[in-house]
């Protein structure tokens, strides 16, 4: 078996297991998904052709920036405001946007919940009400608790 493409963040979905999946995009268009469970146990190969190509305008590119992207897009795009990484850093919940109004009050203004969850440890978070249970996944939680439900994440 054969893929060529970049890669994006692996996904994952809860059925009787978490179901993996990798996204290859053909520059901006997704053009396959690799379902990764098959390969449990197995062996696989990947590799690097040298080629990267910005996120958010697919030109090819040097070096990236944010979660790849070409320096102009990481300075313009919507997708690199610093309430990314630091959300508690948002103010779009008093009408103020750090760089697109329209898109923070999408990204942002949605309800959140309040969770504990067992990892290697209990931990309090916070997350997107529409990110339950790939939140969870991700951190490799064994359990989880919703605690509380906001309108927005600085409610939280």
């Amino acid at each position: 078996m054969n893929f060529v493409g970049n890669i994006r963040k692996m996904s994952s979905s809860l059925k009787d297991e978490v179901h993996y999946s990798l996204p290859l995009f053909n520059n901006l268009e997704p053009n396959h998904f690799i379902e990764l469970n098959q390969f449990i146990g197995s062996t696989i190969s990947i590799s690097y052709s040298g080629d990267i190509h910005c996120i958010v305008t697919g030109k090819k590119i040097r070096k990236t920036y944010g979660e790849g992207m070409s320096y102009d897009a990481f300075k313009e795009s919507p997708l690199a405001v610093e309430s990314i990484i630091r959300p508690e850093l948002s103010k779009i919940h008093e009408g103020i946007a750090l760089r697109d109004y329209d898109w923070e009050m999408k990204y942002h203004m949605q309800p959140h919940v309040v969770y504990l969850s067992k990892t290697a440890g209990n931990k309090v978070g916070v997350t997107k009400d529409s990110q339950i249970p790939t939140r969870w996944i991700d951190q490799g939680a064994v359990e989880a608790l919703v605690i509380a439900r906001t309108p927005y994440r600085q409610a939280a």
